[in-house]
């Protein structure tokens, strides 16, 4: 576990538990109500399991809890679930390409066994708080942050406020149509954002091109192990230089390019910021191509006044989040 000091005194003050249960890892951290990381768990790998991944849960929040020096100045935990949230029930809601944890009473649980306020939201509308309070999209009104991950999702804040929609389903973004004759995805729509721009996704289509060519540094590292690479990966040997893992990222940008170009034509915000572990890989492969996709599939104006950002706050943007959205719990 490593640790920061942000009190500076040594006094005491409030600390809020934000949780990251994302779909291929878990962070758990202590935040300050500044946002600033007071202590961090070591990220361990997410379970596909939603009973083991609910599990990990409750081992991150128990551990980080188990600090009795800090235990008295915890005031609120706040989760960022994979799956979206009912805003009325606040139970998850199943989703195709996600562990499925609509069976799992979160919050019920986390308030019995912790006895303090809690919050729960999916992870990208957490991710999207933590930017739009003390990351890249600090001082706008309207903020969209991107994740790519096990799928790409993105959370709303819309004149200040969260927008989760009609029955929390708002930010689908991976479900939008890039390709009508595209491939069907989990959730049965052909040629979804996520079929070509998901982690898994980047990785399938870089793996079906090094079965017709093994030239790519890439193959070195399937061929000796013969694994399946995953979309972190193609990330990374963008960044060092590998030619197939930039054409790959190159059209990754034309795809996003599109859909939040829609995004943008449609609801005028000020910021989007794009996270997940693909984006902090590979932020100079993806950033700048997505920009300019975007810029040519969008109205001048609206383009003009709004900034793309990588994520300011990096693969902690959802762990920060949901511990700010604690803190705002446990003051209502």
């Amino acid at each position: 576990m490593t640790s920061s000091n942000s009190g500076g005194d040594g006094s005491l003050f409030s600390l809020y538990l934000g949780v990251d249960l994302g779909g291929s890892m878990v962070r758990a951290g202590l935040i300050d109500a500044a946002g600033a990381v007071v202590r961090e768990r070591e990220p361990v790998d997410a379970s596909e399991q939603p009973e083991e991944l609910f599990q990990q849960l409750i081992d991150a929040v128990g551990e980080m809890l188990s600090d009795e020096t800090l235990r008295s100045s915890i005031a609120g935990v706040g989760v960022g679930l994979p799956n979206p949230v009912d805003p009325e029930t606040r139970r998850p809601i199943a989703v195709a390409e996600l562990p499925d944890l609509s069976g799992i009473d979160v919050y019920g649980e986390l308030r019995r066994t912790t006895g303090l306020p809690v919050r729960v939201e999916e992870d990208a509308t957490a991710g999207a708080y933590g930017e739009f309070r003390f990351g890249a999209g600090r001082g706008s009104r309207s903020v969209m942050y991107v994740q790519i991950g096990t799928a790409v999702v993105a959370g709303l804040i819309l004149d200040g406020r969260i927008w989760r929609g009609a029955n929390g389903l708002a930010g689908g973004i991976g479900s939008m149509t890039i390709d009508p004759n595209g491939i069907e995805g989990p959730s049965g729509i052909p040629g979804s954002l996520d079929t070509v721009c998901s982690a898994p996704n980047i990785a399938r289509r870089a793996n079906e091109r090094l079965h017709r060519d093994r030239t790519s540094s890439l193959s070195k590292l399937v061929i000796p192990r013969d694994r399946e690479l995953v979309g972190t990966d193609i990330a990374k040997a963008a960044a060092s230089g590998d030619d197939l893992a930039q054409l790959i990222m190159e059209r990754t940008a034309v795809h996003l390019g599109v859909a939040i170009g829609g995004a943008i034509s449609l609801l005028n915000v000020e910021t989007v910021v794009l996270g997940g572990s693909v984006v902090t890989s590979a932020e100079r492969w993806l950033i700048d191509p997505v920009v300019e996709h975007t810029r040519i599939r969008t109205a001048p104006e609206a383009f003009a006044a709004c900034r793309i950002l990588p994520a300011g706050l990096g693969e902690r943007s959802v762990m920060i989040g949901a511990g700010l959205l604690a803190r705002d719990e446990a003051s209502a």
